[in-house]
């Protein structure tokens, strides 16, 4: 599913990677925090990350059974889990469709990771040639630190 440490990381498997780190503490919605999270660490290596890939990369992450849709209410119940990927062919403005990881996702060994002890701040030290270099360069996103 991700890469060995010591290999270059493809875009959707990064992209994927950093969607499932951004649902695994809380419920997400696309539009609200996932999309601007990961397209503001993603820019930092000089990637625009497009709402189609972070949909796509949920999709995935959903049929693998790494993360599951949710509908969240302020009213009983509160959360009611979906079957399956939604339609999100538009962007919420309600913000009613949240993503969390399983705990298979959440047992999901990842040799390309390495987490931080304590608070961390944002660094970045991507090539700007892209992410499928030989070079091996690091993004430290939500205090993980992704070599690539």
């Amino acid at each position: 599913m991700f890469s060995d440490a010591l290999s270059p990381i493809s875009r959707s498997a990064l992209i994927r990677l950093m969607v499932l780190i951004e649902i695994s503490d809380d419920y997400e919605n696309v539009d609200q925090l996932i999309l601007p999270h990961v397209g503001e660490q993603a820019a930092k290596c000089g990637l625009a990350i497009k709402r189609s890939e972070i949909v796509d990369a949920l999709a995935g992450l959903i049929q693998d059974g790494l993360a599951k849709a949710y509908l969240l209410s302020p009213f009983e119940p509160f959360s009611t889990e979906l079957e399956g990927m939604p339609p999100l062919d538009v962007i919420e403005q309600d913000f009613e469709t949240y993503f969390y990881v399983t705990k298979k996702g959440k047992l999901l060994p990842v040799p390309s990771l390495t987490t931080r002890d304590g608070p961390s701040t944002t660094s970045v030290n991507c090539d700007r040639t892209g992410i499928s270099t030989p070079k091996r360069s690091a993004l430290t996103f939500r205090g993980t630190v992704i070599t690539m």
